[in-house]
């Protein structure tokens, strides 16, 4: 299901959005560092932090975090590093780690965490993932399935829709473990009622048949609904079938599943179906001109927007028009024609003045992407390691110099056209002039034979021109280091297909990607090449 911006229906809004999912990880960012806003729901373990009294989590279970703790066993894995993360709020994309640990010879592993209440958490190894619900207070212990480790070999597996299996497993204990094995469960029914024939059946030729025998079967099953949680999931599940397949209309929906009830921030299916009704009502009621909406924007003052949003009768609760508004925000901030210091401002406004910690929460990942598209995202995360095996700070690779940087598979199969563009770089870089010290480094996936012949055949064929002196090629010569499956950096840099370029600045800071180069366009190629196009006062993005 997809939706327009939910303010109007303007040209600028009408580029067609796809609902943020939850359990998506692609491109998300460690949470640590990016501001003093903590998730509400999840505290690292940190020493004592379960030690509150038992009178206090009698009273305010909700209140106090208590402890998880997960251990499993991932045949295949050793060595590796499995990665326990919650989504830091419901738009952003930022995800927040809750704990790492490296994976024992032997397949084993441990992890553990502070959570206040029930929701999904992702565990990731390498670039493979899979979702587990998690409730305060329970202990887990996973077998994970067979896994392929080495399909990043084989595959683009960062690429949006790639046929990447998820990591899947078996939950040994509790025995008695219902949150997900309800709803897997229902998750099992919904793929074989709503296949591709049942989604183009309703789609396109308003067949609701498929959607009535899921509903069905989930009640011949009695599926254990009895957690909050999990009743919730289901509900609301079913109740974005039956808006896509109009089986009721708009108000009949907010009556029965939004008027009234609590906003569920950490449960995904709500999160989905809020955004996906707000994206059809405004898109049909369009209750703001775009021309008024504009000079709202451009204000001073958040309240003025809010009231507005106000005026309609199903957002006149106060927590619906701040979730609404920071919504729409977050699908406009960035585009041109929108004012985007006024939303920034607006946004800053609103987390001061909100009284919902989610909507602060959500604001803080908002702001923290903005910054990041301004200011470029900072190496000191991320460290390398050399042709010699020796760690190398990411940050130090560009110096006083912009650097440009192409990352590429080890299998050159895997980076179509990957030589010619990086030789096209290269040439462009050695015959531009007055810029010494800029260069070329090559970031590879792992150091694996595959990659050391390709890096080796690379510098071979990449010569500076015979007039260069010998002190500017020692400045030139192509760097190669690899980062062997800590792919954090690549989902932070939304790197998607091989080659990528991106470009370092003189401060350490990595500049979105910006347009490979092509073997015979040397002339357009030079205009790229100045990453602060927009330098001296702005974000150098392409």
């Amino acid at each position: 299901m997809h939706g327009r911006g939910l303010f109007a229906r303007s040209r600028a809004w009408a580029r067609r959005l796809g609902l943020t999912g939850w359990l998506c990880v692609a491109g998300a960012a460690a949470w640590a560092g990016t501001g003093d806003v903590w998730p509400p729901l999840a505290l690292p373990d940190i020493s004592g932090a379960a030690s509150a009294s038992d009178d206090s989590l009698r009273l305010y279970p909700d209140r106090v975090a208590q402890r998880v703790r997960i251990k499993g066993v991932a045949p295949g894995a050793a060595g590796r590093t499995v990665r326990w993360s919650v989504a830091a709020d419901p738009l952003s994309g930022l995800n927040w780690e809750v704990d790492a640990a490296r994976i024992a010879d032997d397949g084993t592993f441990s992890l553990r965490g502070m959570f206040r209440g029930t929701m999904p958490t992702t565990l990731a190894i390498d670039y493979y993932e899979g979702t587990l619900f998690v409730s305060p207070g329970t202990d887990y212990r996973l077998r994970f399935d067979t896994f392929d480790y080495g399909l990043a070999n084989r595959l683009n597996v960062l690429f949006p829709g790639a046929p990447v299996p998820p990591l899947t497993f078996e939950i040994d204990r509790p025995a008695a473990e219902r949150l997900n094995h309800t709803v897997w469960d229902f998750l099992t029914l919904y793929g074989e009622e709503i296949d591709a024939a049942a989604y183009e059946a309703i789609a396109v030729y308003g067949q609701p048949q498929a959607v009535l025998r899921l509903r069905a079967r989930v009640d011949s099953l009695a599926l254990d609904t009895a957690d909050g949680f999990v009743s919730a999931y289901v509900r609301y599940q079913m109740a974005g079938l039956e808006e896509f397949a109009r089986l009721k209309n708009g108000k009949a929906l907010f009556r029965q599943y939004l008027k009234d009830q609590p906003l569920l921030y950490r449960n995904p299916a709500q999160m989905q179906f809020v955004r996906s009704y707000f994206d059809r009502y405004f898109d049909t009621r369009c209750p703001i001109p775009e021309k008024r909406l504009k000079r709202l924007l451009a204000g001073a003052d958040v309240q003025t927007v809010l009231d507005t949003l106000g005026v309609d009768s199903l957002l006149v609760n106060r927590q619906w028009r701040e979730w609404v508004y920071i919504q729409a925000v977050a699908e406009v901030l960035g585009h041109p024609d929108y004012p985007e210091e006024a939303l920034v401002r607006q946004l800053t406004q609103l987390s001061e003045r909100t009284a919902y910690p989610m909507h602060r929460q959500a604001i803080a990942g908002l702001l923290t992407q903005w910054r990041r598209r301004h200011e470029g995202i900072l190496l000191a995360p991320y460290q390398w390691t050399d042709m010699q095996g020796r760690a190398v700070a990411a940050d130090t690779l560009s110096g006083a110099a912009w650097t440009y940087v192409c990352i590429v598979k080890s299998d050159p199969m895997l980076s179509p056209e990957g030589s010619s563009q990086i030789y096209a770089l290269q040439q462009a870089l050695w015959q531009e002039e007055g810029l010494p010290g800029r260069g070329l480094v090559l970031v590879c996936d792992d150091d694996s034979a595959a990659a050391r012949t390709y890096v080796r055949a690379l510098q071979e064929n990449l010569q500076p021109p015979a007039a260069l002196d010998a002190s500017a090629v020692a400045d030139r010569r192509l760097s190669f280091y690899h980062f062997n499956r800590d792919i954090g950096n690549l989902k932070d840099w939304e790197v998607y297909t091989f080659p990528a370029f991106v470009v370092l600045s003189p401060e350490g800071r990595v500049y979105p990607r910006f347009a490979a180069p092509v073997p015979d366009g040397l002339a357009a190629w030079r205009a790229l090449m100045k990453p602060n196009g927009r330098s001296d006062s702005g974000s150098g993005r392409r």
